[in-house]
């Protein structure tokens, strides 16, 4: 019986897995969410990570973003909308920049798109 072939083992891809240095590809903000993409050297596929606007409960998610990405308290902010606004600006500036994350499985959509979570280097 003749094995499978495996594309991507011939091209020498490897999924996203583990913990790994990812790469912000980008920044998407919107009403009810903001959504970071990275991308990894050699890994095949796109890992995310979000913050929900809509939650009351998700403030910390953007708490380990400002720690992520040494990003400075916004000691002006008046409103949730204003701290949102002003990591989301930092988070920007940030495109390019590798940080540690840690890959929790596949996304419930498309065949390369994956679930990460943002880690301080040290945890």
């Amino acid at each position: 019986m003749a094995t499978k072939f495996d594309l991507n083992a011939f091209l020498g891809v490897q999924s996203l897995a583990g913990t790994l240095n990812l790469r912000l590809l980008s920044v998407k903000d919107n009403d009810k969410e903001i959504r970071l993409s990275f991308v990894g050297e050699g890994y095949d596929g796109v890992a995310t990570e979000m913050y929900s606007k809509t939650s009351s409960n998700h403030g910390w998610v953007l708490n380990k973003w400002m720690k992520v990405f040494n990003i400075a308290k916004p000691t002006k902010a008046k409103s949730a909308k204003d701290v949102e606004m002003w990591i989301v600006k930092h988070l920007k500036d940030a495109i390019g920049e590798t940080v540690l994350c840690e890959v929790t499985g596949k996304a419930d959509i498309g065949d390369d798109l994956y679930n990460v979570v943002t880690k301080l280097s040290n945890s």
